[in-house]
C-alpha cells in the first residue's frame, strides 16, 4: 500500500513561516569615531519618606530594587553611615560616612541601612525615582 498519509508536516508548514523577498541586514560596528549621544531612560514614578535614626543601630531605609533608577538621601541633624547591605551594617568601619545637609545619590539596586554617627537623631528623607516600564 503505497497510499499512506503523511503524518508528519514539514516545519514551514508547522510553524507557517513567510518568505521574505530581501534578508535581513545585519549590523555590526566595529568602532565608533564620533560623539554618540546619550541621554538618560525616562522615569516613571517616584516615593518619598522622612523617618528619624538614632545611633541605636542601623534602620532599613531602602530595599534592593532592579526597577529603581535613583534615590536621594539627605540627612539633618546629625551626619549618618549608610550601609550597602546587612553584612556592611555589621561595623561602620565598612559603612560611607556621609555629613549632614548634603545629598547622597544613589544609584545602585542595593539596600540600604542607616543609622545617626553620632548620639544626636538624624531626620532622614529620600525620593525615589523608578525607569519608566514602557507603558
Amino acid at each position: 500500500m503505497s497510499d499512506a498519509i503523511d503524518l508528519q508536516p514539514d516545519i514551514s508548514e508547522q510553524m507557517q513561516s513567510e518568505q521574505y523577498a530581501d534578508p535581513p541586514i545585519h549590523v555590526c560596528v566595529d568602532s565608533v569615531k564620533t560623539p554618540v549621544r546619550t541621554q538618560d531612560m525616562p522615569r516613571k514614578a517616584g516615593a518619598a519618606r522622612t523617618q528619624t535614626v538614632t545611633n541605636a543601630g542601623f534602620t532599613p531605609l531602602l530595599t534592593a530594587d532592579h526597577r529603581r533608577a535613583k534615590a536621594t538621601i539627605i540627612a539633618s541633624g546629625s551626619a549618618v553611615f549608610l550601609a550597602f547591605g546587612n553584612a556592611n551594617a555589621q561595623d561602620t568601619a565598612f559603612c560611607l560616612a556621609w555629613p549632614v545637609n548634603v545629598p547622597y545619590y544613589h544609584t545602585a539596586t542595593t539596600d540600604v541601612l542607616v543609622t545617626s554617627a553620632t548620639a544626636t537623631p538624624a531626620v532622614v528623607s529620600y525620593a525615589t525615582e523608578f525607569w519608566a516600564t514602557g507603558e
